[in-house]
């Protein structure tokens, strides 16, 4: 027989290979059959493969039957069947544990999607080039720059590359993050 020590930590290791997987393992602990079921997609991992058109059925009529366990999973449903000999403690902790775990597998897919921003200005910015300011200029011709020692060039006569702000002064572009 199987505890619920040991049942998380099968769950556990499936979740890190797949939601397929996890899904079977919840299955196979429980002795029975499990189906994740997307309301538009309908079924997305079934274990077995033919108990896909039940729980599809339990979803989304919302089946009463005392034997199933529906949980919502990350805009899901999770369906467990299991087994009558199964203690209802094992079916209940591996529905639970499953439902977590296919909530943090979704969580980190959507991490995983969104994209990286440095910086995107909200639509009603105004994104902006500051230019660095000028020393007054003077009508005489300017002497040619001297090497310095150091090898650097010349902070007075080296043109700076335009700065970005984006937002205002109070808002510099780039951010590291958002």
């Amino acid at each position: 027989m199987t505890t619920e020590t040991e049942a998380v930590r099968r769950l556990m290791a499936a979740a890190a290979r797949s939601g397929a997987e996890l899904v079977a393992e919840a299955a196979v602990l429980v002795d029975g059959w499990a189906v994740l079921v997307d309301p538009l997609a309908g079924a997305v991992h079934s274990t077995p493969a033919n108990a896909a058109g039940r729980g599809v059925h339990a979803a989304l009529t919302a089946e009463t039957d005392p034997a199933l366990l529906l949980r919502p999973v990350a805009g899901a449903v999770l369906v467990i069947h299991p087994a009558e000999a199964t203690p209802a403690r094992l079916a209940n902790a591996v529905a639970r544990t499953t439902t977590a775990l296919l909530d943090i597998r979704a969580r980190r897919a959507a991490e995983m999607q969104a994209p990286e921003i440095a910086c995107t200005p909200p639509p009603s910015a105004s994104c902006y080039e500051a230019r660095p300011t000028s020393r007054p200029r003077s009508s005489a011709p300017r002497p040619p720059p001297t090497p310095r020692s150091t090898g650097s060039p010349d902070p007075t006569t080296t043109p700076r590359p335009p700065t970005r702000h984006c937002g205002g002064p109070s808002d510099p572009w780039p951010h590291p993050t958002h």
